[in-house]
């Protein structure tokens, strides 16, 4: 199973540093977004134009896109066709078969895959920054406050923004707003709060003090609270889309190796298989339990419960987001073809 164990490698060697290219992106609109510019448009009704001044250009994924795309889509696909074992044709010559990332089925898959992570994460920046100001101006909440809560307050102890939206989804980006209207004005909402998961626990003492109390919180410390409720599922969203990226583009890059072995008459073309396997872990979803052990021919599609997949986290033929968020499981492949030896069933991996 040597290229599981490849591929398992390049998913724990990639995913942080796809996470830490994520973050920095983030980092680089927080800090270079000139909020007087946004403020002065909010101010003046100008919607369109205050989400137009926040600083988030498609250049500013460049770094990360071309690691989560390219750099993985590579490693990928050179470490399926190195797996494969010797190949020797009929008249004694033995095939030595490489991975070329600049085909123009590579480049393409690449171009469009990279246009569309670039347009997703400028579109949810821009869709943050709508819902929350087009929510918080009718209910009266300033608008430079409301740029704060978009882009984030400055720490005083780290001395860079912190505790924003900009990089959330807008469904987490939902969740940073509710908590605030949970938090703000008279203790009703608190246990509410108290219920999220992934709020920051050290901060309890004082929401249930304030509970018991009958004290609302004031306006500095609820800013506090829901801003490191807000950095944490920055953290959690950048984990998500890391490993979501990972695995796509090493499928990807599998799928690919895999067709340019058999378009270079290394392999028959029905010599592929492909085979599905879970990651072993508890959370393992049953549609993809049910999948555990399925092989089917290298061009054919595994049937889950929510659409059909070329490989796991696969989005190509539109399967329900429930058959790909946070999925570990991988695709295994494998050969079998006749050699001159007589027909022997051989794997890659």
């Amino acid at each position: 199973m040597a290229s599981l164990d490849k591929i398992e490698f390049l998913l724990e060697q990639y995913e942080p540093q796809v996470r830490s290219e994520f973050m920095d992106a983030i980092r680089d609109v927080t800090s270079n977004t000139i909020l007087v510019d946004v403020i002065r448009r909010l101010e003046a009704g100008d919607l369109e134009g205050a989400i137009a001044s926040i600083d988030a250009p498609p250049a500013v994924f460049n770094p990360l896109v071309t690691l989560a795309v390219a750099s993985i889509f590579a490693a990928a696909g050179s470490a399926v066709v190195q797996s494969l074992p010797r190949v020797v044709t009929s008249d004694g010559v033995r095939l030595v078969p490489r991975f070329d990332n600049r085909t123009r089925r590579a480049t393409t898959y690449q171009e469009q895959r990279s246009t569309d992570l670039t347009s997703r994460l400028s579109d949810e920046i821009a869709t943050v920054a709508r819902q929350t100001f087009s929510e918080g101006v009718p209910e009266g909440r300033s608008a430079d406050k409301l740029v704060l809560d978009v882009v984030g307050r400055i720490s005083r102890q780290r001395n860079k923004r912190e505790g924003g939206m900009i990089g959330l989804t807008p469904q987490l980006a939902t969740w940073v707003r509710s908590a605030r209207k949970e938090l703000s004005g008279n203790t009703d909402g608190y246990s509410a709060y108290l219920n999220r998961r992934l709020r920051d626990a050290r901060f309890d003492g004082i929401v249930n003090r304030a509970a018991t109390a009958g004290e609302p919180l004031d306006a500095k410390r609820v800013d506090a609270i829901v801003g490191r409720y807000a950095d944490t599922l920055l953290k959690f969203r950048a984990s998500v889309l890391s490993h979501a990226e990972t695995l796509e583009s090493s499928h990807a890059g599998q799928v690919e190796g895999m067709q340019q072995l058999v378009e270079s008459g290394s392999v028959p073309p029905d010599s592929v298989r492909k085979t599905w396997r879970i990651s072993g872990l508890p959370n393992t979803r049953d549609s993809h339990q049910d999948l555990n052990g399925t092989t089917v021919y290298m061009n054919e599609p595994f049937r889950a419960r929510g659409g059909n997949l070329m490989y796991p986290g696969d989005r190509s033929l539109g399967a329900d987001a429930s058959e790909i968020i946070n999925c570990r499981c991988h695709a295994v492949y494998g050969l079998s073809y006749k050699t001159t030896q007589g027909q022997r069933r051989q794997k890659i991996g």
